[in-house]
């Protein structure tokens, strides 16, 4: 195989290919030996794409801007008038052919660790970035053997061939993604993606490996995409904590879905102190509750997740009670009662507290 000669001046083709995702890409070395890995080229296309970010394609223009230990990194690049051509470390499989290998099983503990660190890639993404993957599903988690996270393998997100920034998205009258992870918000005349479509998919990558099958696979698409539309999930082999993290996650309605960031930070206060998650964990069931009462006078649904007035609660080191009546977490998230509700005050406050201690 002949390689671009900005490549073929680091690497070498090993002779043979490697199935990456639903591609077999070429299987390369470095060229002094000096390492002992090896590393893969993607070939990417330019035709019928815009080449107004200087000769790239959107998909490596993301690739080259982007950086977390969780998502797959560029080591070399190079560009002709047809192609792309990208070198990443090659890594050594995806999730779903590991989840197979497992007999379609991983441990609670296990699932637990791939939903943190992908919830921590999607945060960085939607954040930082502003970046929609538009494919999140476990093909497209990579699997690094030779790295741990906590007691598991560390995994990368890859394959952004349908990401797109959220300042270019647009309305579009085709499904983008694969069926079995698609939001039904997403399954309609027209929509426009959102960083909630992400969120969507990855719980039904965390029910998979935690059921071992999909929240809404049927036989036939036409029974899946009703399933998705108007079902909900089975959740009777589901744990209490599985249970509550999945429905947050397939929520119908995307303004009411949990958002990567909020996910990521209950699971990253889970690795370091449990009281503290469990707190965080609570909170957030109560927004999902009071929901309802946006109507109102609550403030936007981003306003209202951490309850205040909480002063009774008997676990006080993870709440601190503010003048104005706020209630800082140890992460330092707060909202403000809304005093503009008249009476509605009274009896949501009646019902946090009653919350509070059945749950602190």
């Amino acid at each position: 195989m002949q390689l671009p000669e900005d490549i073929s001046e680091l690497y070498t083709f090993k002779g043979r290919f490697i199935t990456v995702g639903r591609k077999n890409l070429p299987l390369l070395s470095l060229k002094d030996g000096s390492l002992n890995k090896s590393y893969v080229m993607k070939t990417i296309s330019k035709e019928g794409k815009s080449l107004s970010h200087k000769n790239r394609t959107t998909e490596t223009d993301i690739l080259l801007s982007i950086g977390h230990e969780n998502i797959v990194q560029v080591l070399s690049t190079s560009t002709d008038d047809i192609y792309d051509y990208l070198v990443f470390e090659k890594l050594s499989g995806n999730l779903r052919r590991y989840h197979i290998f497992k007999d379609m099983h991983f441990e609670s503990d296990e699932s637990y660790s791939y939903l943190s660190q992908i919830a921590s890639a999607l945060t960085y993404l939607h954040e930082d970035e502003k970046i929609i993957h538009r494919d999140i599903k476990p093909e497209n988690m990579l699997i690094d053997f030779n790295n741990k996270h906590g007691e598991f393998f560390s995994i990368k997100l890859c394959d952004f061939g349908f990401s797109v920034r959220v300042n270019n998205v647009s309305k579009r009258d085709k499904l983008i993604g694969t069926l079995d992870f698609i939001s039904p918000e997403c399954i309609g005349v027209s929509f426009v993606s959102s960083i909630t479509n992400d969120v969507w998919a990855l719980g039904c990558c965390y029910y998979e490996w935690v059921t071992g099958t999909g929240p809404f696979y049927k036989l036939y698409d036409k029974d899946t995409y009703k399933a998705i539309v108007s079902e909900e999930a089975d959740y009777t082999h589901c744990n209490d904590d599985e249970r509550f993290l999945l429905k947050q996650m397939l929520m119908k309605n995307p303004k009411t879905r949990i958002t990567a960031k909020l996910l990521d930070t209950m699971l990253n206060k889970s690795d370091n102190n449990k009281d503290e998650s469990q707190a965080l964990f609570c909170t957030f069931e109560w927004y999902t509750r009071a929901q309802k009462y946006e109507s109102h006078g609550f403030e936007k649904f981003e306003d209202i997740w951490n309850i205040c007035h909480l002063d009774d609660c008997q676990d006080q080191e993870n709440f601190e009670l503010e003048k104005d009546g706020r209630v800082s977490f140890r992460s330092g998230e707060w909202i403000v009662f809304p005093h503009n509700s008249g009476s509605l005050n009274a009896t949501f406050l009646k019902f946090c507290k009653e919350k509070c201690r059945e749950k602190c």
